[in-house]
């Protein structure tokens, strides 16, 4: 490639999914109070998170989804493996997957980002000080 091709090329760089989930979280505790309410454990908070965020736009499982087809499409990229796993271990019904371009890219992203949530929630919480009370 030559070009303007190359330099695209080059400049592609693998959608990190579990980074950008991690920093929505936080965001979320920061711009909703999270943290002013209490709870009996880092369990309950991530469990109370884990409810809320379930059908948020930080996913996109609220309606509508997280990003554009085309921004999907891009997050995608290098991470068709992630979003196979994430259709396989959620169970999803191969058979109600979107056959239309635009909604399979955006309905594959949304599966990666609940895929993802329950561990970005505890890195979330490790990273404000937070520590796992699983017994």
């Amino acid at each position: 490639m030559v070009g303007a091709d190359a330099n695209m090329e080059d400049n592609m760089e693998k959608y990190d999914y579990r980074k950008a989930l991690k920093e929505d979280i936080l965001n979320y505790i920061k711009d909703n109070d999270v943290l002013d309410y209490e709870y009996d454990s880092a369990h309950d908070l991530h469990e109370t998170l884990n409810n809320e965020l379930w059908g948020s736009a930080i996913v996109g499982n609220d309606g509508d989804y997280y990003a554009s087809a085309e921004k999907c499409e891009e997050y995608l990229a290098g991470n068709l493996r992630l979003a196979i796993e994430a259709i396989t271990d959620l169970g999803a019904d191969f058979n109600n997957i979107p056959h239309n371009e635009d909604e399979v890219v955006r309905y594959l992203d949304c599966m990666i980002r609940l895929y993802l949530l329950w561990d970005c929630i505890w890195d979330a919480l490790k990273e404000l000080g937070f520590k796992e009370d699983y017994e």
